[in-house]
């Protein structure tokens, strides 16, 4: 079920990065909200997916990979962080939408 539901989101994510990236390429690149929003997103991506796996490769290796993977698949889901997460990057998104309010006027 958890690995359902983790598709799920990383479908959703796929899904709104495409259509992030559409709507920011249908335009010359002048670093407009859409085309910000688009390179924080690849910028998150990247960072998010690299750096956690990086530092756990120095400190451990192959062996620490593996051990990690184990100990995802036998942890039930946790709908409480997926919560948390998810209201920190709607704070996050509401921060940006101020923040270009503020540098339009």
């Amino acid at each position: 079920m958890q690995r359902t539901w983790l598709l799920i989101v990383y479908a959703f994510l796929l899904l709104f990065l495409v259509g992030t990236g559409i709507a920011a390429f249908s335009e010359p690149w002048a670093w407009t909200p859409v085309q910000i929003r688009f390179a924080f997103l690849l910028f998150s991506i990247v960072f998010g997916a690299g750096y956690y796996r990086v530092v756990i490769w120095l400190r451990g290796g192959p062996e620490a990979m593996e051990k990690l993977r184990q100990e995802r698949a036998s942890q039930p889901f946790d709908w409480k962080a997926v919560a948390k997460i998810f209201l920190i990057w709607i704070g996050i998104a509401l921060g940006l939408v101020v923040l270009f309010n503020v540098m339009e006027r």
